[in-house]
C-alpha cells in the first residue's frame, strides 16, 4: 500500500507542476472523481487560448467607445441646408462650332443674366446664363456666375456641378473655388469648404471669400483634429493587435516548449514521476505481463524499493517474480542495468552457478 501511495504522491506532484495533464482523455475518470467532490479544475489549454483574445477584444472595444465618447464632435450647424434634387442644367455642347453671331448672342444673354441677378430675380438669371452657356460653351466664367445665382436659390448641388465645370475649364478660376466653397458650407461639408475658400483667396483675394473662410474655420479645424485622433487610434489599435498576436504566439511557443520538456522529463511508468528513463521506457507498462506482475503488492513494493535505491536489488534476488519483472524491463529498455544473462536466468526461475572448481589434494610427484 505504501508503494501505491508513493505513486499517487508522484502523480499529484506532476499535476501541480503541469495542471494541463488532467485534461488528457486517459484521466477523465480522475477528473470526474474530483468534480464529484466539488473540486474546481483549472481550464484546459484550449479554453485558455480561446478566452485570451476575447478578453483583449472586449477591453479594446471598451477603450474605443470611451475614446469616441470623449472625442464627440460639437459643430456649429447653423445655416446648413439640405441639398436640392433638381434636374441637371445644360452644360453646353463642346463639339459645337461657335460662330461670331453665337458669341454676340451669348454676350447679350450674359448681360441680361447679370441685370436679373442684380435685381434679385435669380431664377431669370439662371435661365439667361444657361442660354449663354449653350450659345458659347467652354467659358468658365459663365458656369461660375450661374453657380452664384444657384446659391442665391439655395441650390448648392447645382452650384457645385457648375463650379466643377468651371475649374475643369480653368484651373485658376478663383470664382469657381469661391462659390464651390460656399456651396460646401451650405451642405455642412466644412473641410471641403475651407479648402476651396482658402484656394480662392490664394488665387485672387476677395473680402467676401475671406469672410466665408473665417466662418467655416472653427468647424473645419474640429473635424480635422477629430479625424487625426481617429486615425491615430486606428494605428494604435493595429499596433496593439500586432503586439498581442506576437505575445500570444510567444506564450503558445513557450507553453508548448514547457509541456514538451515536462513530457520528456517524466517519461517512464506511464509518465508518473520517473525522469531520465530511456526513450520508449513507458511502453514497458503497456505489457500485460508486466502489469500483471505489478498487481502483486509484494512485487510493486520491491519495484519501488529498487527504483529508489538500485542497490536494494540484492535483497530481492530470491524473488523470481521481481527478477522476471526487471528482466522484462531490461529487455525493453535496452539494458537499464538488468539485461544480463545472469538476471535473465534468475528471472526465469533458474539459479546461477559460477562456482570455482573443488579443491583437490596435491598429487605426489612420482618422478
Amino acid at each position: 500500500m505504501d508503494a501505491q501511495v508513493e505513486l499517487l504522491r508522484q502523480f499529484v506532484n506532476i499535476c501541480k507542476s503541469n495542471p494541463a495533464i488532467l485534461h488528457e482523455p486517459r484521466f477523465k475518470f480522475y477528473r470526474d472523481y474530483l468534480e464529484s467532490l466539488g473540486a474546481k479544475l483549472p481550464p484546459s489549454p484550449s479554453e485558455t487560448k480561446s478566452s485570451e483574445p476575447t478578453g483583449h477584444n472586449e477591453e479594446t472595444q471598451i477603450n474605443e467607445q470611451q475614446a469616441e465618447s470623449e472625442d464627440e464632435l460639437e459643430l456649429d450647424m447653423s445655416g446648413v441646408i439640405k441639398g436640392e434634387e433638381d434636374e441637371l442644367l445644360p452644360m453646353g455642347d463642346h463639339n459645337k462650332e461657335i460662330t461670331e453671331e453665337d458669341m454676340e448672342k451669348a454676350t447679350d444673354q450674359r448681360v441680361l443674366a447679370v441685370k436679373a441677378f442684380n435685381e434679385g430675380n435669380y431664377e431669370k438669371a439662371v435661365l439667361h446664363f444657361t442660354s449663354a452657356i449653350e450659345l458659347n460653351p467652354g467659358l468658365a466664367v459663365l458656369h461660375a456666375k450661374r453657380a452664384n445665382a444657384l446659391l442665391k436659390l439655395n441650390k448648392p448641388n447645382g452650384a457645385i456641378r457648375d463650379c466643377d465645370k468651371a475649374i475643369s475649364l480653368n484651373a485658376d478660376s478663383a470664382q469657381g473655388y469661391k462659390f464651390r466653397g460656399r456651396a460646401h458650407r451650405l451642405l455642412g461639408n466644412f473641410v471641403e469648404a475651407h479648402r476651396d475658400l482658402a484656394m480662392a483667396c490664394k488665387l485672387d483675394y476677395d473680402d467676401e471669400a475671406n469672410v466665408w473662410l473665417k466662418e467655416v474655420e472653427s468647424n473645419a479645424k474640429k473635424i480635422l483634429e477629430h479625424n487625426r485622433n481617429k486615425q491615430r487610434r486606428k494605428e494604435e489599435r493595429e499596433l496593439k493587435t500586432r503586439q498581442e498576436r506576437i505575445r500570444q504566439a510567444q506564450e503558445t511557443r513557450k507553453r508548448d516548449e514547457q509541456e514538451k520538456k515536462h513530457a520528456d522529463s517524466t517519461e517512464g511508468f506511464g509518465g508518473f514521476g520517473m525522469p531520465n528513463m530511456p526513450k520508449g521506457f513507458e511502453k514497458i507498462f503497456q505489457d500485460s505481463e508486466v502489469m500483471s506482475l505489478l498487481q502483486d503488492e509484494s512485487v510493486l513494493k520491491a519495484y519501488m524499493d529498487i527504483i529508489n535505491n538500485p542497490a536494494n536489488i540484492a535483497k530481492h534476488m530470491s524473488n523470481p517474480k521481481v527478477m522476471k519483472l526487471f528482466s522484462k524491463i531490461g529487455s525493453a529498455s535496452g539494458g537499464f542495468g538488468m539485461n544480463t544473462p545472469e538476471m535473465k536466468e534468475t528471472a526465469n526461475g533458474g539459479t546461477t552457478t559460477n562456482m570455482a572448481p573443488p579443491n583437490k589434494a596435491p598429487e605426489p610427484d612420482l618422478d
